[in-house]
């Protein structure tokens, strides 16, 4: 699968790099414009579930969705190297809930 490959060349690059693009400013705008809606659309809401299409390596997961208090999430993506990153930085945030020490 040709799109598979193009992410996974995608996934290798680190944040300096990605800061050195010419759409980090459009990258952040469309940031912002998902926290918006986000909080706009979940306001006062515990029962939602979210299925989140191309999720990327799950960068939303401890900001935007944990912050809105949703029941379930599901993420999806095309690239295995961005779940596998999606399923670690998951695992993180339950460990840091069980015991916030860490």
């Amino acid at each position: 699968m040709q799109q598979e490959v193009y992410y996974e060349t995608q996934n290798q690059k680190t944040n300096d790099m990605r800061e050195l693009s010419p759409l980090v400013f459009l990258k952040c705008f469309n940031n912002f414009i998902k926290s918006v809606l986000i909080n706009e659309y979940t306001k006062g809401r515990l029962d939602l579930s979210v299925l989140d299409l191309c999720c990327g390596k799950g960068g939303d997961l401890p900001h935007k969705w944990r912050q809105a208090r949703i029941a379930h999430y599901v993420g999806a993506d095309l690239s295995r190297e961005s779940i596998k990153n999606a399923k670690e930085k998951h695992a993180d945030i339950m460990r840091h809930e069980k015991d916030p020490k860490k």
